[in-house]
């Protein structure tokens, strides 16, 4: 679990150096195979950071769920999630590679969508 986690930190760190601009993405919590972050403005409006953050720390896990709020808006650090953080989410990386599962899905309250089976 631990090196899973080290291996993912390590990927985000890249995608990071590679987008030179530096961000405040912080881990806030995990439970099981759930990891929460947030993130401020403006690169919690950016779809393309975003998707490659998610992405990115899920990297090389079997089984991976990320997380991404607005920092101001919601911190969760474990599950029940509160009722604001439900509604305030901006989007969810599902990875399960034992079933086939790899889903990005945004909160189109927030997000503009063109395929509405990729929001919640």
């Amino acid at each position: 679990m631990k090196r899973n986690v080290l291996f993912g930190a390590a990927a985000l760190l890249i995608f990071t150096h590679v987008h030179a601009e530096k961000t405040d993405l912080q881990l806030t919590g995990t439970q099981g195979v759930h990891m929460f972050f947030t993130v401020s403005s403006p690169w919690s409006e950016n779809q393309k950071y975003l998707e490659g953050v998610l992405r990115g720390v899920c990297y090389g896990k079997p089984v991976c769920f990320s997380h991404v709020w607005k920092k101001g808006d919601a911190a969760p650090r474990k599950f029940p999630l509160s009722d604001k953080a439900v509604a305030t989410e901006l989007a969810t990386f599902q990875q399960n590679k034992h079933t086939g599962l790899n889903k990005l899905l945004w909160s189109c309250k927030r997000f503009q969508v063109t395929d509405k089976t990729k929001c919640f």
